[in-house]
C-alpha cells in the first residue's frame, strides 16, 4: 500500500517546477489525475467492447496509447504545453466518437467537460478564446456533418455507453472542483493568517515609531541644551572646566544617538525572507566571540563556559549577533566579581534547545514578557548603559528563524536564565 501511495506521488508530481505557484501546482496534479481517470476510462470501455464483440476497441486502444504516451512526455514539456496536448487530445477524440457513432453515443457532457477545462487550466486569454472557438466548431461540425450527408458509420450504441460517459464526465468535473476548492480555501485560510500578522505588525510598527522619536530626542535635547549653556559661557574666563564638561555631555549624547540609530537599522534590517540560511556550529560561534572580544572579557573578569553545541540551520551572521547579546546581557547586568555565562544545549521535540545562564542580578518573572518589547528597559541609563533594542532584535532573530526565545524563572537560581528553540538541522 505505501509502495503505491509513493508511485502515485511521483505520477501526480510528473512536470512540477520549483516556481510553481499554488495555481500552477494544483492545476499541474489536476492534469496528470485527469490523464489517468481517462486512461482508466479507455482500458475499461476497451474491455466493454472486447467482451460484447463490438470493433469500436481497435479505436480506443488507439487513443488509449496515445493518452499513456502523455506520461512519457510530461517531465519534458511545460505546463502550457501539457494543457494544450490534454485539451487537443480530449477534443480529437470526444469528436471521432461523436461522429463514428452517429451521434447516438452522448459525448455532450465531454464537449462541456473540455470547455470547461480550457476556460480554467489556460492562462493567458488569447488561449481561452482560441479553444473554446476550437470546441464550438468541433460540436457544430459534427452536428452539420451528420444533418446534411447523413453519415452512419458505427450506430450500435447501448444505454450503458451513455450512462457511463455521464458518470465518467461527472467523475472530472467532482476532482477538479474539489481539487480547487480544496486550493481556495487554503488560500482564504493564508489570506486570514497574513492579514492577522499584517495587523499585529502594523501596531508594532505605530509603537515602535513612537517608541523610537521619543527616545531619539532624549540626546537631541541634551545636545541643544548643552551647546546653549556653552555658548553662553564659551568667552566667560574661568569656566574651561565647565565648558569641557558641556562638550563631553554632547559627545556622549551623540554617542547615545549614533548606538540607537545603528541599533535600530540593525532591528529593522532582520528579516526572515531576505537572507539565506547554511549549517551553522553554534560551538564555533561562541569560540569565534572568545576570540575576538578577548580584550572585553578580560576587562570584565568573565568567563564563558559551554558544553558541545549542536549544528543547526540558520543564518550566521545573526545567531552570530543573538549569541553576543546575550552574552554581553549577562556580563553588563552583572555586579560579580568574576561574571560567569554559562551555555548548553538538549534536544527539545523537533527543536534544539539552547539555553544562557548568568550569575547577574536577575530579572524579576512579572517582566518575562516585556522584557523583550523594543525600547524597554528595567534601568535608567545613567547606571546600565543600552538602548533597550537589544532583546528585541535576540527575538526578532529566532523568530525568523522559527524559534521562541523566553526568560525562565528566577526561582530556582540566581542570576538570569534565557532560553530559546531553533529547528534541529
Amino acid at each position: 500500500m505505501a509502495n503505491a501511495k509513493i508511485w502515485l506521488d511521483k505520477l501526480f508530481n510528473l512536470g512540477h517546477k520549483e516556481y510553481f505557484d499554488d495555481f500552477d501546482r494544483t492545476s499541474n496534479i489536476l492534469i496528470n489525475q485527469i490523464q489517468l481517470i481517462i486512461c482508466a476510462f479507455l482500458v475499461m470501455f476497451t474491455l466493454k467492447d472486447l467482451y460484447v464483440g463490438s470493433a469500436d476497441y481497435l479505436m480506443t486502444i488507439a487513443i488509449l496509447i496515445v493518452m499513456l504516451s502523455f506520461f512519457f512526455v510530461r517531465k519534458k514539456i511545460t505546463l502550457l504545453a501539457a494543457v494544450s496536448f490534454q485539451i487537443t487530445t480530449c477534443l480529437i477524440a470526444t469528436t471521432i466518437e461523436y461522429l463514428t457513432h452517429n451521434l447516438e453515443l452522448r459525448v455532450e457532457p465531454f464537449f462541456l467537460v473540455i470547455l470547461f477545462f480550457t476556460v480554467l487550466f489556460l492562462p493567458s486569454r488569447k488561449g481561452k478564446y482560441l479553444f473554446s472557438g476550437l470546441v464550438l466548431v468541433c460540436f457544430l461540425a459534427v452536428i452539420f456533418s451528420y444533418d446534411k450527408h447523413e453519415t452512419s458509420f458505427q450506430p450500435n450504441v447501448t444505454e450503458t455507453d451513455n450512462v457511463l460517459i455521464f458518470i465518467f464526465a461527472s467523475l472530472m468535473v467532482f476532482v477538479i472542483t474539489r481539487r480547487y476548492f480544496h486550493l481556495l480555501k487554503r488560500i482564504l485560510g493564508d489570506q486570514a493568517n497574513l492579514l492577522a500578522v499584517l495587523k499585529s505588525k502594523n501596531t508594532e510598527l505605530e509603537r515602535f515609531a513612537y517608541i523610537t522619536s521619543h527616545d531619539l530626542k532624549q540626546p537631541i535635547r541634551n545636545i541643544g541644551s548643552f551647546a546653549g549653556l556653552l555658548k553662553k559661557s564659551i568667552n566667560t574666563i574661568g569656566k574651561e572646566e565647565k565648558n569641557l564638561e558641556y562638550l563631553n555631555e554632547i559627545e556622549s549624547s551623540a554617542s547615545r544617538m549614533n548606538t540607537l540609530i545603528d541599533e535600530i537599522l540593525s532591528f529593522s534590517k532582520i528579516n526572515k525572507v531576505s537572507f539565506d540560511k547554511e549549517q551553522v556550529d553554534l560551538g564555533v560561534l561562541v569560540t569565534e566571540y572568545i576570540k575576538s572580544h578577548a580584550n572585553y572579557l578580560n576587562e570584565k573578569n568573565a568567563t564563558i563556559n559551554f558544553d558541545k553545541l549542536p549544528i543547526v540551520e540558520g543564518n550566521k551572521i545573526y545567531l552570530s549577533l543573538l549569541f553576543q547579546n546575550l552574552i554581553e546581557n549577562g556580563i553588563k547586568y552583572n555586579n560579580s566579581d568574576k561574571p560567569v555565562i554559562s551555555i548548553f544545549s538538549k534536544p527539545r521535540g523537533q527543536d534544539i534547545k539552547i539555553t544562557f545562564e548568568d550569575n547577574g542580578i536577575g530579572i524579576s518573572d512579572e517582566f518575562s514578557h516585556t522584557i523583550f518589547e523594543p525600547f524597554k528597559r528595567l534601568h535608567s541609563t545613567r547606571k546600565y548603559e543600552g538602548t533597550g533594542l537589544g532583546l528585541s532584535i535576540c527575538r526578532k532573530i529566532v523568530e525568523s528563524h522559527d524559534g521562541k526565545i523566553w526568560l525562565e524563572s528566577e526561582k530556582i537560581r540566581r542570576g538570569s536564565r534565557f532560553a530559546f528553540t531553533l529547528p534541529d538541522s
